[in-house]
């Protein structure tokens, strides 16, 4: 074995090393963030939001909506659905940012799980390619037939004339801080009382923008509620009339 060759072995041997001491070292600690939030009022709430959907919608119907091509991972996605159908009856379903198809397909279904049955617009330029496959994803899903309204554009192109109101606004576009701020204060307003506005990527410091519009101007708003932060979600709700 050449001098190089031994020395990156050794290296690598010694950073393993170091990599297991240190897990082993933590390792109390994060089976304790674990257990905490494994009993915590978020988590039970996630749990059993994965239990009612799996209980609205056949497996078969799942696995399908499940492999769609997203962003929005599946528990976001349940998130979604659960939001959706316990949402009030007097305004429609609004998402911001649609990407390849995977929200809207879930909204579409929730809204048809709720009674009445809700609409549903989506809003997203589309400027990053995925429009043909947003395009397939509502085809093959029959969104449209099915009370989907679809809009490439850019948010505030559609919010600055927007008159309807909102039962649930799922904000997933731009992570840009003025962005957000623009959206919070395009659509907010329209939300009904008893009404959702969820953000993504709104937890975990990824974004900074997002939580920094949300403090700045959800937060503050006195007919806006805090609900829970599940994973990246920040989840508020206009309190009732």
């Amino acid at each position: 074995m050449s001098t190089a060759l031994a020395q990156r072995t050794s290296q690598f041997i010694h950073g393993q090393s170091r990599r297991l001491v240190r897990n082993l070292y933590r390792g109390p600690e994060r089976l304790g963030i674990a257990v905490q939030r494994y009993f915590s009022g978020a988590h039970q709430w996630e749990r059993r939001i994965k239990r009612e959907v799996s209980q609205w919608l056949p497996p078969q119907r799942l696995a399908e909506l499940d492999a769609l091509e997203g962003t929005s991972i599946l528990t976001e996605c349940r998130l979604l659905a659960w939001i959706a159908v316990n949402s009030p009856d007097n305004g429609c379903i609004l998402e911001i940012g649609a990407w390849k198809g995977r929200s809207a397909a879930w909204l579409v279904e929730a809204a048809h799980q709720h009674k009445p049955p809700l609409s549903v617009t989506s809003i997203d330029p589309h400027q990053q390619g995925t429009w043909e496959h947003f395009q397939r994803t509502v085809a093959e899903q029959n969104l449209i037939a099915r009370g989907l309204t679809v809009h490439r554009a850019c948010s505030h192109e559609i919010g600055a004339n927007w008159n309807k109101p909102i039962s649930l606004l799922w904000i997933d576009g731009c992570h840009d801080y003025e962005v957000v701020k623009q959206d919070i204060l395009d659509f907010t307003p329209h939300v009904v009382p008893g009404g959702w506005v969820v953000f993504d990527d709104a937890a975990g410091g990824y974004f900074p923008g997002v939580p920094r519009a949300i403090d700045e101007e959800m937060s503050p708003q006195p007919d806006f509620s805090y609900v829970t932060t599940l994973r990246h979600v920040q989840i508020f709700r206009k309190n009732a009339a």
